[in-house]
């Protein structure tokens, strides 16, 4: 398939799950802001719940969806980019929570049971994706490359213990008849859940480190800190509260004050603050990066570009040292098979590169090279401009010139 209509294609799938997407973030949010408006005592409303649904429901959301589907539209051939994307879907709806009864099973009937499924899934499934982005992102885990079995050993149990959850609570939801025995073990699947959340920040924080001392490249030692700390500030309050509160303490979230709540909750939102910080301005991911494809018609495709817009692409790529002699190259074998070159009865000029000889290049490319080889760059290129000239001056111009 041409690399346009693949691309194309991918645009409008991305383009409707985007749409898909925000639509069921914002029906949540809309429900939660009628509730408040409806409920309580409309506009005076408790500050803090209309700071929760603004900063958890509306902005955090928004930029994780905004983040993770950017990233897969400019790489959909990055893994690390999907795997930006999944998690980021499944974190816009971790952050919010659940309750026992599904704030969607008031929702009309044709949509209701979808609703139930979407939510479920990105919900209790973030685990899986948080562990698979720990494992390859910024760059792949050493003991992955060393035990690549061990972190399918961990996301086997992990997922067969959210999707268990899952069947669970979409059967509870619906008041579909349960087993007896799903029955006597599901009040404690609760509890194995949130102690499954807290191990998977935990797997995540100790991948990180342990790339720390091994990482030798500033820029991703650099990375690994702010992940490491953006991570561990958005989940250390919150887990402090939940083993002191209520692990040891034995307390409810409805216990505590509404501003302790508050507190402890906001710092979730600084996470995809971070991802979007370690991938746009620290280029974790360089979403600015053209498909290879694309350079592969100005570079390995000779024949079915032409020479203007094998140039142009060459253009692009002249500032990578490690691929500007191929490009280069490209064009001189351009040049050289349209005859264009020849300085003595039309003989053609080897192959030897057109970095060393720029009068090859366009005039846009020839002070670029001439900077890389200033020793031979200006004296071909004087020797080519006067065999041009005495080329394309009349025969009379030369006689009288003589």
């Amino acid at each position: 398939m041409p690399l346009r209509k693949r691309t194309s294609r991918n645009t409008w799938w991305l383009g409707l799950w985007f749409a898909i997407a925000l639509a069921f973030q914002a029906g949540l949010a809309a429900q939660f802001i009628h509730r408040l408006l409806v409920h309580s005592h409309g506009v005076h409303a408790d500050a803090v719940d209309w700071i929760f649904t603004f900063v958890l429901m509306v902005v955090t959301p928004l930029l994780c969806l905004s983040l993770g589907f950017y990233a897969a539209y400019q790489r959909p051939w990055d893994l690390r980019a999907w795997l930006l994307l999944l998690l980021l879907i499944s974190y816009a709806l971790f952050v919010i929570g659940t309750d026992t009864v599904d704030a969607v099973m008031s929702w009309p009937p044709v949509i209701r049971s979808p609703a139930l499924v979407y939510r479920t899934f990105w919900f209790y499934s973030w685990p899986v994706w948080m562990i698979l982005f720990a494992v390859y992102f910024p760059e792949r885990a050493g003991v992955d490359r060393r035990w690549p079995w061990l972190k399918w050993m961990v996301l086997t149990s992990v997922g067969a213990f959210s999707a268990l959850y899952m069947v669970m609570r979409v059967m509870r939801n619906e008041g579909m008849p349960r087993p007896r025995t799903v029955q006597v073990i599901e009040p404690a699947m609760a509890l194995v859940m949130q102690n499954l959340f807290w191990f998977t920040v935990a797997v995540c924080l100790c991948l990180w480190v342990a790339r720390l001392s091994k990482t030798s490249g500033p820029d991703a030692r650099r990375r690994l800190r702010i992940l490491f700390f953006g991570l561990a500030i958005s989940f250390a309050p919150i887990f402090l509260t939940d083993l002191i509160g209520i692990q040891i303490l034995g307390l409810q979230w409805l216990d505590f004050p509404r501003w302790i709540v508050l507190w402890v909750t906001l710092p979730l939102a600084l996470f995809p603050v971070t991802l979007t910080h370690v991938t746009i301005v620290e280029r974790a991911l360089d979403c600015r990066r053209p498909h290879p494809a694309k350079l592969a018609v100005g570079v390995g495709a000779p024949r079915r570009a032409g020479y203007a817009g094998r140039c142009l692409y060459g253009c692009r790529i002249i500032r990578c040292h490690a691929i500007r002699r191929v490009a280069l190259r490209s064009a001189d074998g351009a040049y050289r098979r349209r005859n264009l070159a020849g300085t003595s009865g039309g003989r053609r000029i080897g192959t030897r590169g057109a970095l060393d000889r720029p009068a090859l290049l366009p005039r846009s490319l020839q002070r670029r090279a001439g900077a890389a080889t200033p020793g031979r760059a200006g004296h071909v290129h004087r020797r080519t401009e006067a065999a041009t000239r005495n080329r394309n001056e009349p025969a009379g111009g030369r006689l009288a010139h003589h």
